[in-house]
C-alpha cells in the first residue's frame, strides 16, 4: 500500500459518510443554489470534521505506520482546500450583496498545526487506542479551525480596509471555564488572541460583523447592528430569534423568492445540467447522435467544413461502436485537409487508449514535419476531459481535442502550452466536489481553473 492509495481509500469512506449525512447534505444544497451563509458552510465545517476524525480514527491502524504521517497530512490538506473554496464563494456573494466589491482572502494553511498531528501518529510507545484517539478528535478539531481561520483572514483584511469589524464569541452553555472566559463581543484588532482557537469538541459561535450587517457566522442568527447613539430613549431592545425560527424565516424567504420569479433561473440550470454520467451515461441515444441537432455541434468547431464533418464522423463511429461499454477509441485528423491519419479502436482495456504503431509512427513525423493535428475519442461515462487528456495534448503538439460523450456532450480542449502535474490529487478533489452535490461540469471547471486549465462545452452554433 502507498500513501496515495490509502488517501483515497479513507477519503472515498469519508466521502460515503458525508454523502448520507443529512445536515452535510442539506449544507451542501444551499451551497449549490448559491444561497448558501456563514451558518451553512459552519454546518457543513463541523458534519464533515466530525466524519472525518471519525472515518480516520476506524482505519488509521489500516495504514501502515511509516505511510500515516503522509496519510493524514494530505486529509487535511484536501480539507482545507475545499472548505476554503467553499467559503470563498460564501464570502464574495455576501459581499456583493453589501455592496463590496472585494475578493476573499484565503487563511493560510496551518502547516505546523497539521505536523503537529499528523508526527503524533506515528508514536510507537502508545497504545493502539491511543493513535486512534488521536487520529479522531484532534484531526477533527484541526479542520474545524480551517472554517475559524478563513473567517479570522476575512474579517483582518476588512478592518484593515477601513470597515468597522467585530468579533463576538458566545458559548454553547455547555463549554468549560477556558471558553466562558473568551465570550464577549470585542473591536477586530482588540479582541482576545484565542478568540479563534478552539479545543475537541468545543460548541462555542464566533460573530463576524463587517459594516452595518451582521452575522453569526455559525449560527442562524442574523440582524442589523444599531449603534447606541442611533438609539432614542425607551427604544425596545433588537429581537433575537432563536435557530429553529431564523431557520423557517430563512426557508420562508427563500422560497418567496423562488415564487417570485426565480423559476425560470432554476429551470435554465436544469437544462444545463441535465446530462447523465457515470455508468447511466454508457447508452448513447444514437437517434440524437445521428440527428442534425447533434451534427450543428461540429458545424463551427474551425473553419473548415471537411475537418469539422471528419470530427463529426469520428464521434458517431466511436460512440456507435463502443455503445454501451466503457471501452475509448481515438482518431488523429489532419487540422487542415480533414484526412483521418491514424486510430485506435481496438482497445481491450476499458478507460483509457493505449497508442498502436500507426499512431506512435505518425506522432513522430508529426513533430518532425511540423504537421497540424486534431484528437478525438470518446468518453463513455460522458465527464469532461481529464488532465491526461491535456498533457496528452501538449505532449503531442496537437492543436486541440474533442472528447464526445456517450451522453451528448461535446468538449473542445486546447492545447494548454505545459504539462500539469498532481493530476490524481486534481481528479480526487473533482470527485470530492461531485460527492457533495456539485454538477461535474462546474466541479471540473471549478478545480480546473486553480491549475490554469480550460475546456469549452460545445453547443449548436459554439465556435
Amino acid at each position: 500500500m502507498t500513501a496515495q492509495e490509502a488517501f483515497r481509500e479513507i477519503l472515498a469512506l469519508f466521502y460515503q459518510r458525508l454523502a448520507h449525512d443529512p445536515q452535510a447534505r442539506a449544507a451542501m444544497r444551499r451551497v449549490e443554489r448559491q444561497t448558501a451563509a456563514f451558518t451553512d458552510t459552519a454546518q457543513l465545517s463541523e458534519r464533515a470534521s466530525v466524519l472525518l476524525g471519525e472515518v480516520f480514527g476506524a482505519h488509521v491502524l489500516d495504514v501502515p505506520e511509516e505511510l500515516r504521517e503522509a496519510v493524514c497530512t494530505a486529509l487535511l490538506r484536501e480539507r482545507y482546500d475545499t472548505m476554503n473554496g467553499i467559503l470563498a464563494d460564501v464570502q464574495e456573494a455576501a459581499d456583493e450583496a453589501l455592496g463590496l466589491s472585494l475578493d476573499a482572502a484565503h487563511a493560510p494553511f496551518p502547516a505546523e498545526r497539521v505536523q503537529t498531528v499528523a508526527h503524533s501518529l506515528i508514536d510507537p510507545g502508545v497504545t493502539a487506542a491511543t493513535i486512534q484517539r488521536r487520529a479522531n478528535k484532534p484531526v477533527a478539531t484541526v479542520a474545524r479551525s480551517f472554517h475559524d481561520d478563513f473567517i479570522e483572514t476575512n474579517a483582518k483584511k476588512r478592518s484593515d480596509l477601513g470597515l468597522r469589524c467585530h468579533i463576538t464569541r458566545e458559548t454553547d452553555g455547555k463549554c468549560c471555564q477556558w471558553c466562558d472566559g473568551l465570550a464577549g463581543r470585542y473591536v477586530y484588532g482588540r479582541h482576545p488572541s484565542d478568540i479563534f482557537r478552539r479545543h475537541d469538541n468545543c460548541g462555542c459561535t464566533v460573530t463576524y460583523e463587517e459594516g452595518r450587517q451582521r452575522q453569526d457566522v455559525w449560527t442562524k442568527r442574523s440582524w442589523e447592528r444599531v449603534d447606541p447613539e442611533e438609539v432614542a430613549a425607551g427604544a425596545p431592545e433588537p429581537t433575537v430569534f432563536s435557530r429553529e425560527d431564523a431557520a423557517a424565516m430563512e426557508e420562508s424567504l427563500l422560497s418567496g423568492l423562488t415564487l417570485a420569479g426565480e423559476r425560470d433561473i432554476i429551470k435554465e440550470r436544469e437544462r444545463e445540467f441535465g446530462f447523465q454520467y457515470g455508468e447511466s451515461a454508457l447508452h448513447a441515444d444514437m437517434d440524437y447522435i445521428d440527428s442534425d441537432e447533434y451534427a450543428k455541434i461540429f458545424s463551427n468547431i474551425t473553419d473548415v467544413p471537411e475537418v469539422n464533418k471528419a470530427l463529426l464522423d469520428c464521434a458517431r463511429a466511436a460512440i456507435d461502436h463502443r455503445n454501451g461499454t466503457k471501452f475509448e477509441d481515438m482518431y488523429f485528423i489532419h487540422a487542415v485537409t480533414g484526412e483521418i491519419l491514424a486510430s485506435q479502436t481496438e482497445m481491450t482495456k476499458e478507460s483509457g487508449i493505449t497508442y498502436n504503431d500507426s499512431i506512435k509512427e505518425l506522432l513522430e513525423k508529426a513533430k518532425k514535419d511540423k504537421i497540424p493535428l486534431i484528437t478525438l475519442h470518446n468518453h463513455p461515462e460522458g465527464y469532461p476531459p481529464s488532465v491526461d487528456d491535456l498533457n496528452k495534448s501538449y505532449d503531442n503538439r496537437t492543436l486541440f481535442g474533442i472528447a464526445a460523450g456517450h451522453n451528448g456532450q461535446v468538449y473542445k480542449y486546447n492545447n494548454p502550452g505545459k504539462r500539469t502535474e498532481g493530476a490524481e490529487l486534481i481528479h480526487d478533489n473533482i470527485a470530492t466536489l461531485c460527492m457533495l452535490g456539485t454538477d461535474p461540469d462546474r466541479a471540473y471547471q471549478d478545480e480546473f481553473k486553480r491549475y490554469g486549465l480550460y475546456y469549452d462545452i460545445l453547443r449548436g452554433d459554439d465556435r
